[in-house]
């Protein structure tokens, strides 16, 4: 079974993610690291194997000008420049990846879990999948409260109002 890591281009999250598949490859699994032209420089260097997508529209000056934007960028800023982002990329992905999965004999997926609505590709093709979480968990449907806030899990209507008002609150 080969294993493909569907990382998102920032560096925050190709390396945990290639960590996991170093991890893996280390026990004889097959694993391929699966983004952007611009992350194949990080995985050749981890010794992982690459797959590309999204040659002609993410070119190296526009993958330069998003990291650059990225890196300037604060708070609710921030945050909507990566979701446009990962909107453009996934508009991308959903065009070349069914087709680059089949011909590079990719099985499964491991999916971050910041690449909001990907499990639906694998979902469509029929893949198993999983969701990696190399960033802080943040449950937008207030069923459980943000990581930001000390709040205590609870199953109350009265604690879901106030994790959805903490949503409301930071976005």
């Amino acid at each position: 079974m080969k294993i493909g890591f569907l990382s998102l281009y920032g560096f925050g999250h190709f390396n945990p993610m290639s960590a996991v598949a170093r991890q893996l490859q280390s026990r004889h699994h097959n694993v391929v690291m699966i983004s952007l032209p611009f992350i194949e420089p990080l995985a050749r260097a981890a010794d992982l194997p690459f797959i590309s997508f999204g040659e002609t529209e993410f070119t190296d000056e526009v993958n330069a000008e998003i990291l650059g934007t990225l890196g300037r960028l604060k708070g609710k800023d921030a945050r909507e420049f990566a979701v446009s982002a990962i909107a453009r990329t996934a508009k991308v992905r959903w065009r070349e990846l069914p087709e680059l999965l089949i011909v590079n004999d990719v099985d499964a997926l491991v999916l971050d879990n910041y690449d909001f609505y990907a499990e639906v590709l694998p979902i469509y093709l029929g893949m198993p999948y999983s969701t990696l979480s190399n960033a802080l968990h943040f449950d937008y449907s207030g069923y459980t409260p943000l990581c930001v806030y000390g709040s205590r899990h609870e199953h109350t209507p009265e604690a879901r109002q106030r994790n959805r008002q903490g949503v409301s609150d930071r976005c």
